[in-house]
């Protein structure tokens, strides 16, 4: 089973054609995913802790402080400040999110959401999204429809989607799951086919 990351996967789900190839390509040869070059990972566990240990927003402004990469720096303050937005219009409360994989072709996509959050009441998990450009439909509903088929049925009343954290909105996921499961299936075949050829 070779592993794929689920932005991995979404990358080449939005590509047709060369441009395919070409990222399936990347994806193989790429170095093993290191924690170091990860660059969202502080921000991402900061937001995660924040909600674990209870603790008001307010804690999102340390998430700033010792960060001295200047791309992070140029980054990072857009990103709090999108999610800061998002939490003041709600009321949460922490519960640890499941977790699941997909496998599928020889390919196995791991579906982590970083965020189990009772809003205003209603479970939620959510998926963070914290990339500058907007959080494009289609990759959206593919997150949903994952999400859905993968841990859906451990968090049965959950509203699951994706948080477009710079634009403090939330994207649900849609009832169309069996629909985008098969374009999910096909995207997977796809990549088998191309792996063995680059």
């Amino acid at each position: 089973m070779t592993y794929l990351s689920l932005r991995d996967f979404l990358d080449v789900a939005t590509k047709t054609g060369k441009p395919r190839i070409t990222k399936v390509r990347q994806i193989k040869h790429a170095e093993k995913y290191s924690p170091v070059t990860d660059f969202y990972k502080p921000l991402r566990e900061g937001i995660v802790s924040a909600h674990k240990a209870g603790k008001s927003k307010a804690a999102l402004k340390g998430l700033l402080l010792g960060v001295s990469d200047k791309r992070k720096l140029a980054n990072y303050p857009l990103a709090v400040a999108g999610y800061d937005a998002w939490w003041s219009a709600h009321h949460l409360k922490w519960f640890d999110p499941p977790k699941g994989k997909y496998s599928k072709h020889g390919f196995e996509i791991s579906i982590n959401p970083e965020l189990g959050l009772e809003i205003n009441g209603s479970q939620h998990v959510i998926k963070l999204y914290l990339n500058t450009d907007p959080l494009p439909p289609y990759r959206a509903a593919l997150i949903g429809a994952l999400m859905t088929h993968v841990v859906g049925t451990a968090a049965p009343l959950a509203v699951l989607g994706a948080l477009d954290v710079r634009r403090s909105v939330l994207i649900n996921a849609t009832a169309s799951t069996a629909v985008l499961m098969s374009t999910v299936d096909s995207v997977l075949g796809d990549i088998a086919a191309i792996w063995p050829t680059v």
